[in-house]
């Protein structure tokens, strides 16, 4: 029960900030289905383009874009916003929720100085 509810709050999480930004450019489908789908391409064009060395990141923010515009009916440079969106909102989703709960393993005491 832990695991499916963990699993709930993760795809929450993931799909919120894509949800969240095509309301804001008004994209013609921004229901969390298409959501979810275009989440899951936009993922697949990442890891595809990220294996490219050099060109692979602004080849993965483009091909990202494209997959937002395509499946959530908006514009290409719609499709851009959304990602750039998305990648701005899931850090502040993130920063959020580690303020809210923290996390006793993320913050460590520094090493001592020996002079």
């Amino acid at each position: 029960m832990v695991r499916l509810l963990l699993f709930l709050v993760a795809l929450l999480l993931s799909l919120l900030p894509v949800k969240i930004a095509a309301i804001i450019v008004h994209a013609r489908r921004a229901g969390f289905f298409w959501c979810f789908i275009a989440t899951l391409v936009a993922g697949m064009f990442h890891i595809v383009a990220m294996s490219i060395p050099g060109p692979g990141i602004v080849l993965s923010v483009l091909l990202a874009g494209a997959a937002y515009s395509v499946i959530l009916r908006a514009s290409y440079a719609s499709g851009l916003v959304i990602t750039v969106l998305q990648f701005i909102i899931a850090v502040g989703l993130s920063f959020l929720v580690t303020a809210l709960f923290g996390f006793p393993g993320l913050i460590q005491k520094p090493f001592p100085i020996v002079l």
